[in-house]
């Protein structure tokens, strides 16, 4: 077995602790996100009476639990809460945006829709036209307000004028 000294071992942290987040970790995030395909299989899943959840509930639950959750969902409440989502970081953050910024973040709630999580979508094309929004995003917004945008890991957004917010 090698031998491994101290110094190369901290040396490696340091570098994994400051080195950014890699552009393709958000678009994979953002492709789940608008592409969803459930594990279980389409005819279990077609004789399973599936449950309605709201984003309130939803997105303080831990990432493992929310990604069960959204495989059990229905594609209307999927696009449901990616829309929330998406809808209340926007009116969060309206005022420090310029008007190209606020454009792109509706043109983003426009394109979620419950059509994007059927299960006989056409993928290709589904991948095809939210690489080209996250393409479009990235240039007018901040890579920390695009992974705020793309959801699956972002924070939680409580609505506007409520006390947690």
């Amino acid at each position: 077995m090698p031998a491994v000294s101290a110094k190369s071992s901290v040396t490696n942290t340091e570098q994994f602790r400051t080195t950014p987040r890699k552009p393709y970790i958000m678009r994979k995030s953002f492709h789940s996100i608008v592409s969803y395909t459930p594990q279980k299989p389409l005819e279990e899943k077609m004789n399973q009476e599936q449950t309605t959840i709201g984003y309130d509930d939803y997105m303080p639950q831990p990432l493992r639990e929310r990604r069960r959750v959204f495989s059990e969902i229905s594609p209307e409440n999927r696009a449901l809460l990616v829309r929330t989502h998406v809808e209340r970081w926007l009116t969060t953050n309206r005022p420090r945006l310029t008007g190209e910024q606020i454009a792109v973040v509706e043109e983003m709630i426009l394109y979620i829709t419950s059509e994007r999580y059927q299960p006989d979508r056409d993928m290709e094309k589904i991948h095809q036209e939210a690489e080209a929004l996250l393409r479009k995003a990235e240039t007018v917004l901040s890579g920390d307000d695009v992974r705020q945008i793309v959801f699956e890991r972002a924070d939680y957004v409580p609505p506007v004028g409520s006390q947690n917010g």
